[in-house]
C-alpha cells in the first residue's frame, strides 16, 4: 500500500486500469476511477503545455463564480444552534400564508408575503386572517429565508488550496478510490442561486398553502379561525376525502462534502465547457421532433397533457406503437408515479392477449399484472448535454427534467427561446431527443 496524505490507497497496475478503462468504454459509463484519469491526463496535459497547476486553479475559480460552497460561503445552522436544523441554511424572517383571494373562483393556494420582522409578519396575519388558533397560526406563519445570508463575493477556498487539490488528483490517479455523490449545480449569477434557494423553499410553502386552503379544512367558531379535528371531518360521511397531510417546511439546505464537490468542479472546468443545457437541447430537438410527429408549436408538460390515471389504455398503447414511443410516465398530481415500457406491454399481450389489459390507466392494477415501471430519474434542467447523453448511452432509457421559468431568468437568449418552446412542468428526455439535438449542431 501506498500513503497519500493521511490516506491509505491501493496499487493498480497498467492491466488493472486497462480493464476498467474498457468496462468504462463497454458500458458508457464513466466511474469516480476513470473520470480521476480523465482528469490528470488533461491537467498533464496542460502542464506540458506551459499553464501551470496554480493558473488552473485561478482559472477553475473564476470560472466558477457563483458556485455555492466553493466561492459563495452561506452561512448554516450548527448543532449548538438549539430548535434548528443542523446544515439548512439559516432564516432570517417569516413567510405569511394569506387567505384565498375574494376575487379568483379557481385560486388553489393564497398569495405570500415575506417579513423579516416578527411582529410586522405577526400583525399581517392578524390583518389578513382575523384572529387564528395557535393549531393553524403554526402553519400560517413560517420561518424563511429572506436574504440569503452569504459571506460576499470573496473566494472562500484560495487558489494554493485548490491548487493542491489538483495536485492530490494526479497523485489519486496511480490508485484505485471509489467515491461519488449529488452536488449542487453551477449557477450564471449569485443572484440566481439564491432565487433558486428561495424556489426550493417556496415549493414547499406552496404545498403547505394548497393544503391548507382544502375545502372544509378551515372553520370559523366565535370569530376565531381554527383547523379541524380529524374526527369532526371523517363524521361528516365516508364520501368525503382523506383527512388533509399538513406538509412539514423543511427548510434549504446544500449536499455537504465540498472536497469530493471540487472533483465536479474541476471536471466542469476541463470537460464541460462547450455544453450547452440539457433544456436547451430538448428545445432545438423539438423544433425538428415536434412538427414530424403532428405536435408542432410549444411542447406540452407531462404533468398537464400527458399520461394520468384514467387515460384509456388501448389508445395509449396504440399511439406508443405508431409514434415509437418506449417508455411512457405517468402522473397523478404533478407527480410521476411510474411508467409504461412498450416491451412490457408486448410481452404482456403475447402471453395473456389484450382482454388482461385494464382500460384505463390505473396504477395498482398495472401493478398487479406486471406492467407498472419505475419513474425515470430526474436531472437538473441545467446539467450539459454531454453529461444526459452519456447517462443514455448506457442502462438509462429516458430521464425526467422539470422546467421552471424562474431558475431561467439570468440565462439570456436561453431561457427566452426555452420559454417559447417549453411548456412549464415536467419533460422527458430520451436518445432521440438527444440525437436530433446532435445532428444539429
Amino acid at each position: 500500500m501506498n500513503q497519500l496524505g493521511d490516506k491509505e490507497v491501493i496499487d493498480i497496475d497498467d492491466n488493472s486500469e486497462n480493464e476498467a478503462n474498457h468496462a468504462d468504454e463497454k458500458f458508457g459509463e464513466r466511474t469516480i476511477l476513470t473520470r480521476i484519469h480523465k482528469i490528470a491526463e488533461a491537467l498533464n496535459e496542460q502542464e506540458a503545455h506551459g499553464v501551470s497547476i496554480p493558473e488552473i486553479a485561478r482559472e477553475i475559480l473564476t470560472q466558477q463564480q457563483s458556485r455555492p460552497t466553493l466561492t459563495i460561503d452561506v452561512e448554516v445552522y450548527k448543532a449548538t444552534d438549539r430548535g434548528k436544523k443542523t446544515g439548512y441554511i439559516k432564516q432570517d424572517g417569516w413567510a405569511v400564508i394569506h387567505p384565498l383571494p375574494e376575487d379568483d373562483d379557481f385560486a388553489e393556494k393564497g398569495d405570500l408575503t415575506w417579513h423579516t420582522n416578527l411582529e410586522e409578519a405577526q400583525e399581517t396575519v392578524l390583518s389578513a386572517w382575523g384572529e387564528v388558533h395557535e393549531d393553524l397560526l403554526s402553519y400560517l406563519l413560517q420561518p424563511a429565508i429572506v436574504n440569503v445570508p452569504t459571506s460576499g463575493d470573496e473566494w472562500d477556498v484560495g487558489v494554493e488550496n485548490l491548487a493542491g487539490t489538483l495536485r492530490k488528483l494526479q497523485a489519486f490517479a496511480q490508485s484505485g478510490t471509489l467515491s461519488d455523490t449529488l452536488f449542487p449545480r453551477k449557477y450564471p449569477n449569485k443572484e440566481a442561486f439564491e432565487e433558486d434557494i428561495k424556489a426550493h423553499q417556496k415549493m414547499q410553502l406552496d404545498e403547505l398553502n394548497r393544503a391548507i386552503h382544502t375545502p372544509g379544512l378551515l372553520v370559523r367558531d366565535d370569530g376565531v379561525f381554527h383547523l379541524r379535528k380529524e374526527s369532526d371531518w371523517k363524521m361528516e360521511g365516508a364520501n368525503r376525502p382523506p383527512y388533509p397531510d399538513l406538509p412539514e417546511v423543511r427548510g434549504v439546505r446544500i449536499t455537504p462534502d465540498i472536497t469530493v464537490q471540487r472533483l465536479l468542479f474541476i471536471e466542469d472546468y476541463l470537460f464541460g465547457k462547450d455544453s450547452e443545457p440539457v433544456l436547451y437541447s430538448l428545445a432545438h430537438a423539438h423544433t425538428k421532433l415536434g412538427p414530424a410527429m403532428g405536435q408542432p408549436g410549444q411542447r406540452k408538460a407531462l404533468n398537464k397533457s400527458g399520461v394520468v390515471s384514467g387515460t384509456p389504455l388501448p389508445a395509449l398503447i396504440a399511439s406508443m406503437a405508431e409514434d415509437g414511443f418506449d417508455l411512457q410516465p405517468i402522473f397523478i398530481e404533478d407527480r410521476c408515479v411510474g411508467s409504461i415500457r412498450l416491451n412490457d406491454v408486448v410481452m404482456s399481450l403475447q402471453k395473456y392477449g389484450k382482454q388482461a389489459l385494464p382500460s384505463t390507466v390505473n396504477v395498482s392494477e398495472l401493478r398487479k399484472i406486471g406492467l407498472l415501471s419505475p419513474a425515470p430519474p430526474t436531472v437538473d434542467a441545467h446539467e450539459p448535454l454531454v453529461k444526459v447523453a452519456e447517462w443514455l448511452s448506457s442502462s438509462l432509457e429516458a430521464v425526467l427534467v422539470y422546467y421552471s421559468p424562474e431558475l431561467w431568468e439570468h440565462d439570456g437568449e436561453q431561457a427566452a427561446f426555452i420559454a417559447e418552446t417549453i411548456e412549464e412542468g415536467w419533460h422527458i428526455i430520451t436518445q432521440h431527443d438527444i440525437v436530433a439535438r446532435s445532428m444539429m449542431l
